[in-house]
């Protein structure tokens, strides 16, 4: 008796599935492309590029900006602009020394781009990291996958609800975009923590909390620690790790995906805390770092392991209200990050 002989993608060659892969990548290009057109489109704003190359924003009400990405580590008036702005913005304790700022710009690590008004003054900024991740495993062969990673967005408080914080997305999008094309990498989505303050905002650009079903029918919030931020050359943490939520959104808009995916965005994101072996005093200082992410990385995997089929979901605000409901009319829980100051009030 003859076998029909299986022609599923594990049974593929790789010439055989590269065409497909190709796709794949493209498919998420397009995606980002999408989102791209679509802030665009809602955009309030005219952009215009001026005589000196840079781009400008007219407000309906004729009001105007500049947005502008640091690229010259060496502008140490902007540097200085910047590092005031977030000073004041987060306080002391959260804000990214002058030193760290010059030595992402050198290296490419953060990308800052920022918006000034006609004084020159720095009204919105963002931080952001395009990362490249971990191959999933068994799939070492495909391509690879990278994300966008959010650190902060920044509005000072009299400019909010002007709209001012798309058009960052829109420019780091671009960017994020332009870098994947170069790589040849699939653009898996748009990952960040986030206070609860910002929650419905960002589900207006389709990031969302993630959550897991325990086997006994109980929904968990997945739990993300940000590492201590004060890690020194030694490798010693001087502060505690600090729960946050953290949002995500596919390019591809999937409401499901699996834990694993979690743990290689994650360590992505870990990797940056990190940094090069070449910022520790010793070897074993780079060491002592990675200790404290793989510890951090062991608690996320333990609690994901009780996720009932291996993957988390995305819920919105008022999905989570619903699903509450539904969970709390069962008899079962939903638990959700808390952070200190939350848990104060």
């Amino acid at each position: 008796m003859n076998f029909e002989i299986p022609q599923g993608p594990e049974f593929q060659s790789q010439a055989e599935k590269e065409p497909l892969q190709k796709k794949e990548v493209q498919k998420s290009h397009e995606q980002m492309k999408k989102e791209i057109l679509d802030l665009e489109m809602k955009s309030p704003f005219q952009r215009y590029t001026d005589n000196d190359g840079i781009e400008k924003l007219r407000s309906p009400e004729g009001e105007e900006f500049r947005i502008v990405e640091m690229k010259d580590a060496k502008d140490k008036a902007r540097i200085d602009k910047v590092y005031n702005f977030m000073l004041q913005e987060f306080g002391e304790d959260e804000t990214e020394t002058k030193v760290w700022i010059k030595k992402s710009i050198e290296q490419n690590l953060n990308w800052y781009h920022l918006i000034e008004n006609k004084k020159g003054e720095v009204v919105s900024l963002s931080s952001v990291q395009h990362l490249e991740l971990e191959p999933e495993r068994g799939k070492e062969e495909a391509p690879r996958e990278s994300m966008i990673y959010v650190c902060f967005i920044l509005t000072k408080n009299e400019y909010r609800a002007k709209g001012l914080a798309p058009e960052l997305y829109h420019d780091f999008y671009r960017k994020s975009l332009a870098e994947a094309e170069k790589k040849g990498q699939k653009i898996k989505g748009i990952m960040g923590e986030a206070v609860e303050t910002v929650e419905k905002f960002l589900n207006k650009f389709g990031r969302k909390r993630m959550y897991f079903e325990d086997k006994e029918g109980n929904l968990h919030e997945t739990p993300y620690f940000q590492p201590p931020v004060d890690i020194d050359d030694d490798g010693y943490a001087h502060s505690n790790k600090v729960p946050e939520h953290v949002m995500f959104k596919g390019v591809d808009d999937r409401r499901e995906f699996k834990t694993e995916d979690v743990l290689r965005m994650t360590k992505a994101i870990y990797k940056e805390y990190v940094a090069d072996v070449s910022n520790y005093n010793t070897k074993a200082g780079y060491e002592r770092s990675w200790g404290i992410m793989n510890n951090l990385l062991a608690e996320l995997q333990e609690a994901l392991e009780k996720s009932k089929d291996g993957k988390v979901f995305l819920m919105d605000i008022q999905e989570r209200e619903q699903m509450k409901k539904k969970v709390y009319r069962a008899g079962k829980e939903l638990f959700e990050v808390v952070k200190e100051e939350e848990d104060k009030e």
